[in-house]
C-alpha cells in the first residue's frame, strides 16, 4: 500500500474509464474517508459526486476562489484513516 494522498480532485470524464469508477478503486485502496472533491461539467456530476461520497462538486467552468474554498474545507473535514 502506497502513502495516502491528503485529497483527489477528480473529474469524472475521463477516457477508459469513469471518474466513479476510479473513486471506487481509490476508496478501495485508500478508505472511505479518503476526500475527494469532484471538478466535472458532466450534467449528472452532482449525483455522481453524492453517490461517491465526494465532499464537493464543482461545475466546470468554476471559479479558483469556489476551488480553494472546496480544498480548503475537505482538508479541514477530513477524517483521519
Amino acid at each position: 500500500r502506497s502513502e495516502r494522498p491528503s485529497l483527489v480532485l477528480l473529474d469524472l470524464e475521463l477516457p477508459g474509464l469513469s471518474g466513479e469508477a476510479i473513486a471506487n478503486r481509490l476508496r478501495a485502496m485508500y478508505g472511505p474517508s479518503l476526500p475527494i472533491v469532484v471538478v466535472s461539467a458532466s450534467i449528472d456530476a452532482a449525483a455522481v459526486a453524492k453517490r461517491i461520497g465526494a465532499l464537493a462538486c464543482l461545475i466546470k467552468p468554476f471559479e479558483l476562489d469556489d476551488l480553494l474554498g472546496a480544498v480548503h474545507r475537505a482538508l479541514r473535514c477530513r477524517r483521519p484513516g
